[in-house]
This record gives structure tokens, C-alpha cells and sequence, in this order.
């Protein structure tokens, strides 16, 4: 397999070469290839280093526009704070390797800004995002039908469930499809056929299945929270909630295929009370959260209030891995950057809702643009609950589509282009 995985490799690479900024389209897709290819190699293996150097050639192409972006000022500022901390961390390898990740994640938002300027870019990126629903289905599929892949965490320490693959992904891989179904809506407003469209919500809702088989509460999140907040924003909420409707059905239908397995993995969740009214007291994301806000805001140590220390490294200490690593980037930020760092990160979502005001509006178009901005706002917060700063994929695509959104926001409250013609946005 691992054969296989260098060819698709090198095809990957030739095709960038070949398509240069065009690239941008298939990075969700490439992404999702490269989230299944870590569960055949060893962790800091080639693979592990050739994602990075896909971004970096991307990066190369968009050279000029890289640092040109005013709105993206919080960005940088956060991203230089970073650099800085990772020159002076006693961890330096895995810090840089953990600020690579955060750094190419981020600066995708540039290129979704730059790039995306045209209704013909978003159908074809849109066609791309539909396509990486199947491959995240089917990717987890091959799991189930064939016993390979990733083992679902739950069976690993379960008495009484099976130990079980769930496909090349595993549960945390699912996090991109979760998100492309939170912001559904605004996905398929730029496909014209019906029965692309039609396609695109059936591959949803089978994603969606698999995401409710890994029991993952911020997966099964993501789309939820997403859907919601577009449909508060929208004037014309019928359609949704029809389309959402019709999902259900697909859903229900689709039960006797998977319930008995759900109920079985739900149960057992269930039993392990992370379901309770006050389960997060008991949740490590909550205690090492507590734990860092004690120690850091304990003024014992000045240096650890406003700088941090072991940036993007928590999991590691005088070159040995640690038991567990901190995970929610609320405590990675202020354990790894201080005071100094979080305040800068914190200054990004402030600049992002000023960008894009939160309000409600009549025009279909903006109250349109509103709801997906914000759905993707949002999804962004709930996901650095869980913990998402070094998740390449999901956070790729969030910028990705915070740069886009804006792009389109900026384009229509100028009037550049009748952009409401050639956009769908009577029926989302």
C-alpha cells in the first residue's frame, strides 16, 4: 500500500507543478489523501514532510500576494509572535514542526481571498468539495468492508464492543467532511444542476452516517452548529429547513443499515458518562484546561505568564514524549505562547467580526454571505474546544473559506459584478 501512496504522491506533486495557483481547487480533496496516507506510515515518516512541502510550492506561486492582505494583519502579527517563540523553545523540532502546521494552515486564507474572484472558480472548487465527500466515504467504507485502517478508539479499552477499523481516516479525519456539510449551503449555491446538487446532499448525508458511527461529539457538532447558524441568518428559511427535511428522510431510511451498530457504540458511551449533565468535569481537555490557567496565571513564573513555553509542543519534554499532550487551543495557547500569544490569536477573531459585521439582513445575498460566514466562524470556535490549532485539514479549509467569503463579500458590497445572477441564493 505504501507503493501505492508514493505514486498517488507523486502524481499529486507533477499535478501541481502543472496547474501552479489553479492548485488551490484540489487542496481540500489532496488534503483528505493525505489524512488517510498517516495511517500507513510511521509518524514523522516522508510522508509526514511532504504535505508541508506541497503548501510550501503553493505558497511559491502566490508569492507576491502572500503578505499583501491588509485584513490579514492580526494573522501575521499572531504568526511572527510564533516564530519567535519556536527560535527560543527547548523543544525546537517539534515546535517548528507544530508551527508549520498552524502557519500553512493560516496563510490558506490568502489564497482563497486572491484566487477565488469568479462564480465559475467557486462551482468548479464546489464539484471538488462534493468529490471529497465520496473519498472521505469511501475512504472509511474500505474500514468497515475490509477491516483495515484506523481502530475506533471506544472498542480499543471496551469489554463489550468488538474492536473495530473504521476506514483510513479514523475519527479525527472526518473533521473536513463535517465541515464541508456545515457549510453545505453555501457550497451547492454555486452548482446549477439539480441533480448535482441532489448528489451532493445524498454523499452528506452517507458522511454523515460514518461521522455518527465514530460517536466523536465535535464531528457530529460541526454540522449541526454550521446548519444552524446559516439557517438563524437567512431570510428564506423554508428551503433549508425542506432540504434539511428531505436529509432526515435520506437518514431515516438509511437506519436499518447502521442503527443497531450506533446504538451499540452510543451505549457505551453512554455508560462511560460522557453524556451526563456535568461530563466535562471529567473531561481531560477540561482538567489539563483548569490546570494550565492555574500554573500559567499562578505569577510564579513570569516568563510562562506572558510567554509560554514549548511552543506547539506539549506532548514533549527534554526530547521524551509525554503521556498526553494538551489539546483544546485555549490551553495549548497559553501554555505555549503566554498571555502575549493568546491576546494576539484573540485579536484575529475581533478583526474577523468587524470585517463582517453580525447582523441580520434582508438582501438575499448578504444575509446569504452573513450565514456562512459566520456558520464558518463558529465551527472555527467549536472546533478549538476539541482542539484544532495543528489540524491541517479542518483548519485549511476554514481560512479557505474565510478568505472566500470575504472575497465575495467585499465583491458584491462593491458591485464589481452582478454576482446575485449567476448565484442560486433564491433557493439556500
Amino acid at each position: 500500500m505504501k507503493i501505492a501512496y508514493f505514486l498517488i504522491f507523486f502524481i499529486i506533486f507533477i499535478f501541481l507543478l502543472i496547474q501552479k495557483k489553479e492548485f488551490i481547487l484540489f487542496l481540500p480533496l489532496v488534503n483528505i489523501i493525505f489524512d488517510s496516507s498517516f495511517n500507513v506510515f510511521e509518524t514523522l515518516s516522508v510522508a509526514t514532510f511532504l504535505r508541508p512541502l506541497v503548501y510550501l510550492v503553493l505558497f511559491y506561486y502566490y508569492r507576491k500576494l502572500l503578505f499583501k492582505l491588509n485584513w490579514y494583519k492580526p494573522i501575521y502579527s499572531f504568526l511572527l509572535v510564533c516564530l519567535f517563540l519556536v527560535l527560543f523553545s527547548s523543544e525546537f523540532f517539534y515546535s517548528l514542526k507544530g508551527y508549520s502546521q498552524v502557519l500553512i494552515s493560516m496563510l490558506t486564507g490568502v489564497l482563497g481571498f486572491f484566487y477565488f474572484d469568479s462564480t465559475e472558480k467557486l462551482n468548479k472548487l464546489s464539484k471538488v468539495l462534493i468529490i471529497s465527500l465520496f473519498a472521505s466515504s469511501l475512504f472509511t467504507f474500505l474500514g468497515y468492508a475490509f477491516g483495515i485502517g484506523r481502530v475506533l478508539e471506544y472498542t480499543i479499552f471496551s469489554e463489550k464492543l468488538e474492536e473495530e477499523s473504521v476506514g483510513l481516516l479514523g475519527s479525527s479525519g472526518l473533521y473536513s467532511a463535517a465541515f464541508i456539510i456545515g457549510v453545505f449551503p453555501f457550497v451547492i449555491s454555486f452548482i446549477n444542476k439539480k441533480w448535482m446538487k441532489w448528489i451532493g446532499i445524498s454523499l452528506a448525508v452517507i458522511t454523515f452516517v460514518f461521522i455518527l458511527l465514530n460517536v466523536r461529539r465535535t464531528a457530529i457538532a460541526i454540522p449541526i452548529i454550521g446548519l444552524t447558524i446559516y439557517t438563524l441568518y437567512i431570510p428564506n428559511k423554508g428551503k433549508v429547513i425542506s432540504s434539511l427535511t428531505a436529509a432526515g428522510l435520506l437518514l431515516l431510511l438509511l437506519s436499518p443499515l447502521y442503527a443497531d451498530k450506533l446504538f451499540e457504540r452510543f451505549t457505551y458511551r453512554q455508560e462511560q458518562g460522557r453524556f451526563e449533565k456535568d461530563f466535562y468535569k471529567t473531561e481531560g481537555r477540561y482538567l489539563e484546561t483548569t490546570i494550565v490557567f492555574e500554573e500559567v496565571f499562578s505569577l510564579s513564573d513570569p516568563f510562562l505568564l506572558l510567554f509560554g513555553e514549548r511552543i506547539f509542543a506539549s506532548g514533549w519534554k527534554k526530547g521524551e514524549r509525554l503521556p498526553r499532550m494538551l489539546h483544546s487551543d485555549v490551553a495549548v495557547l497559553l501554555y505555549g505562547t503566554g498571555i502575549i500569544g493568546f491576546i494576539n490569536y484573540l485579536l484575529i477573531y475581533t478583526k474577523l467580526f468587524k470585517i463582517i459585521p453580525l447582523k441580520f439582513s434582508k438582501n438575499k445575498v448578504i444575509s446569504h454571505l452573513i450565514g456562512s460566514f459566520y456558520a464558518v466562524i463558529f465551527i472555527s470556535i467549536l472546533a478549538s474546544l476539541n482542539g484544532s490549532l495543528q489540524l491541517v485539514s479542518l483548519r485549511s479549509l476554514i481560512f479557505l473559506f474565510i478568505g472566500i467569503i470575504i472575497r465575495q463579500y467585499q465583491i458584491y458590497k462593491h458591485n464589481q459584478i452582478p454576482i446575485e445572477r449567476t448565484i442560486s441564493y433564491d433557493n439556500y
